[in-house]
């Protein structure tokens, strides 16, 4: 009797313990998730910044705080995934940026790696902007019932070096391909193709002196209904290597004109275009 009570009371010290008595890694119930705030050199908004865990290819988006938190399903491949795996900080016209993260098991291990021991992520330094898209239009409101032409207008710069920048249906000298007009408020979106036919794109390469694309329609051909709109301009640099993993998470239409090339996250400056009765 005496043996039976000695060896539960062991067993009692060892599940009270918050440490393993062999390891110097730290037991925790809540180990399923990583929290962390993500900051953007520039100082710009980081909602939407683009947090994606490689070997179980999961994602989640920055809100305006920039807060976080990444929550680790079961494997789904059959087992648990163990092993140190990235991290990855993506906003499209910033360089990329990583850390690591320790998992066994399917839950984080707290104070390894790059997390600390309440299970928040250590992240890098902020994300470096590296090209700057700013969108305006001529004019900036008209009324529903107008004729008259509107000029788009996208300036790119290099923040420091030269940039290569992929702008789909257009080429050198020619009109900026393909507009999306979204409305503010409702999230109405629509696609504006200047040439509609051409298929090529044009490799456009930034530097800091900045780069204008531009296209003009006749509002009275090009109806849309009354608002405030931004104007998004199809493009995306494609100078630094990233995850094929990464690219393939938003879906393979992705980088083709249509609206799933809005879930790509882009930090642009842009003014509003209305639309008024």
């Amino acid at each position: 009797m005496k043996n039976s009570l000695w060896i539960i009371s062991i067993c009692l010290m060892l599940i009270s313990c918050e440490k393993n008595p062999f390891s110097n890694t730290k037991i925790s119930p809540e180990t399923r998730s990583i929290k962390g705030t993500i900051r953007l050199a520039d100082e710009a908004n980081p909602a939407g910044t683009y947090i994606w865990l490689e070997q179980y290819n999961i994602a989640t988006r920055a809100d305006a705080s920039g807060d976080f938190t990444l929550k680790i399903p079961p494997s789904l491949r059959g087992g648990s995934a163990s092993g140190t795996f990235n991290v990855y900080f993506y906003m499209a016209n910033y360089l990329i940026d990583s850390a690591k993260v320790a998992i066994r098991n399917d839950a984080v291990i707290f104070g390894e790696e790059d997390v600390n021991g309440k299970g928040n992520l250590i992240l890098p330094s902020p994300l470096q902007k590296f090209l700057n898209v700013t969108t305006t239009t001529s004019p900036q409101r008209l009324s529903q019932k107008s004729v008259s032409t509107v000029t788009i207008t996208t300036d790119l710069s290099a923040m420091k070096d030269s940039v290569t920048v992929v702008i789909p249906s257009s080429y050198s000298g020619g009109p900026l391909g393909i507009v999306f007009m979204r409305e503010i408020e409702t999230n109405n979106i629509f696609v504006f193709h200047a040439l509609t036919t051409f298929q090529a794109s044009e490799l456009a390469l930034v530097t800091v002196v900045p780069k204008s694309k531009a296209l003009t329609f006749n509002f009275a051909n090009f109806p849309i209904p009354q608002g405030k709109y931004e104007i998004i301009p199809f493009l995306y640099p494609s100078h630094q290597k990233l995850p094929q993993g990464l690219l393939d998470s938003f879906g393979e239409f992705a980088f083709q004109p249509g609206i799933y090339f809005l879930n790509i996250p882009f930090e642009r400056d842009y003014t509003v275009f209305e639309v008024t009765e």
